[in-house]
């Protein structure tokens, strides 16, 4: 069950939103609805970037960082590949 609630998008706003409206401690807040002050750290930090009070990605940045990394390696992988098959021919 406990797993379950960890995966409830309803939860963690609610818990992230504890933390930031109210000032209380991430560790209070954490024992209190019974999750690592970690994870709920981790909640906080990423909802503060989404929001935009952090410099860093966003999570669609991120995305769409990964992608463009994907595409750009697997270039450069059929490049380094062709260049192989024409020296070894």
């Amino acid at each position: 069950m406990l797993f379950y609630r960890l995966l409830d998008g309803e939860f963690r706003e609610g818990a992230v939103r504890i933390v930031t409206e109210t000032g209380k401690p991430i560790v209070r807040v954490a024992d209190d609805l019974g999750i690592n002050p970690g994870t709920l750290r981790n909640w906080v930090k990423q909802d503060r970037i989404e929001r935009g009070e952090v410099e860093c990605l966003s999570s669609d940045e991120r995305a769409e960082f990964a992608a463009t990394r994907t595409c750009s390696e697997t270039r450069s992988l059929a490049s380094a590949r062709a260049k192989f098959l024409a020296i070894k021919s």
